[in-house]
C-alpha cells in the first residue's frame, strides 16, 4: 500500500524494527494499542482520523499464537502474538 502511495497506520502492542523502518520513511504512522482490550480498535481508528484526517481503508489482520510444550507440567504459553491492524488513506 506504501509502495501506492498510501499513508499507512499500522496498530501494534509495541513497536517492531520493521515498524521502526517504515516509519522512518515517512509513509507510516505506528500507534501502540492492544486489541486485546475491546477498546483498542476504535483507537486506533481515532488515532488514523486525528492524524489523516480521514479513512479510505481498513486491513484487520489480528491474530495470535499459543505455543504448547507438549509433556511439560507448565502452562501454556503465549508466544509471537503481534496482533496488528493497518490502516490507510492517500494523502
Amino acid at each position: 500500500m506504501v509502495d501506492e502511495g498510501a499513508v499507512v497506520v499500522a496498530g501494534a502492542r509495541s513497536e517492531t524494527a520493521a515498524i521502526t523502518e517504515l516509519v522512518e520513511g515517512g509513509r507510516v504512522v505506528f500507534v501502540p494499542v492492544d486489541f486485546s482490550d475491546p477498546a483498542g480498535p476504535a483507537r486506533l481508528v481515532d488515532a488514523a482520523v486525528d492524524s489523516l484526517g480521514g479513512l479510505d481503508v481498513l486491513v484487520n489482520n489480528v491474530g495470535a499464537v499459543t505455543v504448547r510444550n507438549e509433556g511439560s507440567s507448565r502452562s501454556p504459553t503465549k508466544s509471537g502474538s503481534r496482533p496488528s491492524t493497518s490502516a490507510s488513506s492517500r494523502h
